[in-house]
């Protein structure tokens, strides 16, 4: 009994105690200082990455690069550290019995907090996921989550064939080079120390569209910084097996294309000159070779997937090029293939949005207030008859879709992860000391 009030005087002066320095403390606190290196990056100290830089990059075989996102970007003006994955097709495999997409930028880790981002080369199975997640990350203020929020594919691999960084020797020992899982992203491409827009977003012309991918920890800790929990919904697909990569592949190829297409367009605006008397085309015929498996549009192996996304557009639209309409084309597309392959009759259609968006929503982002606030009725009730607007409530679309696990009482399967109770990884006071 005494040891119990002596822990309740304890915690009554510690609560008191925060109390009265909350009322009583210093008022005058000052700007805290800040690591000039560090948070001192403003605009006019962006680095932009040179051609020789990318040649230098297509040229390893397995590149392993530190980006640094505040300042770093390419020719085209966009943040490096958001540029999208790109498939080394030759050194990839789609057929026999271990098919595996070597996928670089892939984001493996680095430091959030000091704006530095690891991208890497890796090795990605086809074969053996274990599950597929739509994974919401929304946004939470006032200790409740919101219904806005950002959606992305998480593939979960067993342990038997996860992916593998083959150049992690090249910047670190000691560090696993395998991966548990991948976050395939759809996002707003947009210069450095750019925020997204919601507004913006609605005109095509604002941003640019990209494909990231990043390991499940990594983007897991992202997130976490900014406060925002995930709720992941397991996809039930015919044919699990065939169906997980099939989706993973055309996610990645997503990426892919996307990327080449935007290598293509710097070199025709003149974006990427040599400076230093450099000639690609006096290289060896080995590294000619190597070069064209990574930039050239001809790389990609044929396929039906091959013309529908080089005639993809390449940028974000907020209601029909965003990150839940895309995410949920390519499950469907991946229904369409699997349905095809194995002769399973037809496939659900998934209504991600109807055709057409009202002229009225194009300009949106263009209107002064007191037009935003005279279409804001309209916008609403497109909203209210599109949820896949709304991430938050989006997972409703696959559910009606019956692409979403359920469980014996018929109710769909979430798993739901945050900071401060559990993550995907375990509990942070059992991984940090």
């Amino acid at each position: 009994m005494k040891k119990l009030k002596t822990i309740l005087m304890l915690v009554g002066a510690m609560v008191i105690g925060g109390a009265l320095w909350d009322i009583l403390g210093p008022t005058d606190m000052r700007e805290s200082p800040l690591v000039e290196r560090v948070s001192q990056r403003e605009p006019e100290q962006r680095r932009t990455i040179s051609a020789e830089g990318l040649l230098r990059w297509g040229l390893d075989p397995t590149p392993v690069a530190v980006i640094h996102t505040p300042t770093d970007m390419l020719p085209n003006g966009l943040a490096a550290s958001m540029i999208p994955v790109i498939v080394d097709w030759r050194n990839s495999s789609l057929t026999g019995d271990a098919p595996a997409l070597r996928v670089r930028n892939v984001n493996i880790g680095g430091n959030p907090v000091t704006g530095d981002n690891v991208l890497a080369t890796v090795q990605v199975p086809l074969r053996g996921i274990a599950d597929v997640q739509w994974c919401l990350t929304l946004d939470r203020t006032g200790g409740r989550d919101r219904v806005m929020g950002h959606s992305q594919l998480r593939f979960v691999f067993d342990h038997e064939h996860r992916p593998f960084i083959p150049g992690i020797q090249d910047i670190a020992m000691g560090i696993d080079p395998h991966l548990d899982d991948l976050i395939v992203s759809w996002e707003a491409w947009r210069p450095p120390q750019t925020s997204w827009d919601a507004v913006a977003g609605l005109d095509p012309e604002t941003y640019s569209l990209t494909v990231r991918a990043y390991a499940g920890a990594q983007r897991f800790l992202n997130d976490a910084l900014r406060g925002n929990p995930w709720v992941c919904y397991p996809l039930d697909l015919p044919r699990p097996e065939d169906a997980y990569g099939t989706l993973l592949g055309i996610s990645l190829a997503f990426g892919d294309s996307f990327m080449r297409r935007v290598i293509h367009e710097m070199v025709e605006n003149g974006e990427l000159v040599f400076t230093d008397g450099t000639d690609p085309l006096q290289l060896a015929d080995a590294e000619i070779a190597q070069l064209q498996g990574v930039f050239s549009q001809t790389a990609i192996p044929d396929d039906p997937m091959k013309e529908l996304l080089g005639q993809e557009d390449l940028s974000y639209q907020l209601m029909t090029r965003s990150c839940v309409t895309l995410s949920m084309m390519a499950i469907q597309w991946t229904l369409d293939r699997v349905h095809d392959r194995f002769e399973l009759g037809p496939p659900v259609s998934i209504q991600i949005i109807p055709d057409g968006l009202p002229a009225s929503l194009r300009s949106l982002s263009a209107e002064d207030r007191s037009g935003m606030l005279m279409k804001l009725p309209g916008t609403l009730w497109f909203v209210m008859q599109n949820q896949s607007v709304i991430p938050g409530n989006a997972w409703r679309i696959l559910e009606d879709a019956g692409v979403l696990r359920q469980d014996e009482a018929g109710k769909t399967v979430s798993y739901y992860y945050r900071i401060d109770q559990v993550t995907p990884y375990g509990r942070l006071r059992d991984n940090v000391m």
